[in-house]
């Protein structure tokens, strides 16, 4: 799709973007993840539901730098293709509302809910629900147990099934709103049914902590907003003001 996007002038860039992901050695990122993994069997051998949490940080603790370069790479690379994608310069992002990108990495641990006293017909409860990333782009790494859920414009849900060095990209609000709704934020929710500890990896490209992102004047209608079918009913595209301040009303609200 980007390339299809790309006029010929931008072609060599945006293979030069594609080339950048192309070099990334995705067994060796595999493996620094399982070493993340590991620590949790480890702990939940002899450990509580908190003590596997706590293992969690610890091996974030030793890994998040090495991870957070190689995931903050294939983030870069990313953005120059959308940027090509979008007639842009390959550099806008990192010239204009990235020049000091808020990226985070992050661990989260899922635990199998608890179905000892679950009634017939009950929902088991998800482990996070229907929400879309504030940012950007999210990179994830998911471990073998499933349970992410993404939501099709026709409010279908589909299960995005694990598959070995594969990466999940999700894009986020800001980059909805920049484009207009070209580029949709994307619902998602998890559920882990596995019956085993469940652990993600996601890392989040969002724009600077002081950047205020506005639309980009890109030929052809805009699409309707689709704010009737958000999960929390807000347009992304009604909002003014500084990333940092959207971030931390979003958080808010979900950890009060």
């Amino acid at each position: 799709r980007l390339a299809l996007a790309c006029e010929g002038r931008h072609r060599a860039a945006l293979r030069d973007a594609a080339r950048a992901l192309e070099v990334l050695n995705l067994e060796e990122d595999a493996a620094m993840l399982c070493t993340l993994r590991s620590e949790l069997w480890r702990t939940e051998v002899r450990g509580t539901a908190a003590e596997v949490d706590m293992a969690v940080h610890a091996a974030g603790d030793r890994e998040e730098l090495r991870a957070s370069d190689r995931f903050g790479v294939i983030g870069k690379a990313l953005l120059r293709g959308i940027a090509l994608g979008l007639g842009m310069s390959e550099d806008w992002f990192a010239e204009t509302i990235c020049r000091e990108p808020t990226e985070l990495f992050r661990l989260f641990h899922y635990p199998p809910p608890d179905l000892s006293n679950l009634k017939e017909g009950e929902h088991p409860g998800w482990g996070v629900g229907e929400h879309t990333d504030y940012g950007l782009l999210t990179i994830l790494a998911q471990d073998d147990c499933g349970g992410l859920q993404v939501k099709l414009p026709g409010n279908n849900w589909i299960d995005v099934i694990p598959e070995p060095s594969v990466y999940v990209c999700n894009i986020g609000d800001m980059l909805d709103k920049l484009t207009e709704g070209r580029y949709r934020s994307t619902p998602h929710r998890v559920l882990n049914a596995s019956g085993r500890q469940r652990v993600s990896f996601p890392f989040f490209v969002d724009p600077s902590w002081d950047a205020e992102v506005t639309a980009l004047p890109l030929e052809g209608s805009r699409p309707a907003d689709d704010v009737e079918r958000r999960w929390d009913g807000k347009s992304v595209h009604t909002w003014s003001g500084l990333y940092g301040d959207y971030l931390v009303n979003k958080v808010s609200k979900i950890f009060p």
